[in-house]
């Protein structure tokens, strides 16, 4: 039996500022997010978001990268049910990122 219950690509080859997809992962007790990043100069924020009970849309992560390559794996302890992964203040560089949830 797999660790994650759930596994998703959120973010593919990202250039802009990006709104990700909302990924349901149903009470999850925590969030593994892996970032990549090609074309970096000045970079951009990777932002984790939470919906709440009410459907609005709260910080839980922001990640300013500045690098190329693989990033450092980012571990965040739950519950979560949806989340969603956004590019904020984009300047250059392509952004993908995936994340499981246990």
């Amino acid at each position: 039996m797999p660790l994650w219950k759930y596994s998703e690509a959120l973010l593919n080859a990202v250039t802009a500022n990006t709104v990700g997809t909302p990924f349901n992962v149903d009470g999850a007790s925590g969030l593994k997010v892996y970032l990549k990043s090609a074309s970096v100069s000045t970079g951009a924020d990777i932002v984790v978001y939470e919906k709440s009970p009410e459907g609005d849309w709260h910080e839980v992560h922001r990640e300013s990268v500045s690098t190329n390559g693989n990033q450092d794996p980012i571990y965040l302890p739950g519950p979560f049910d949806d989340v969603r992964i956004d590019v904020e203040n984009h300047t250059d560089g392509t952004y993908t990122a995936s994340a499981q949830a246990l």
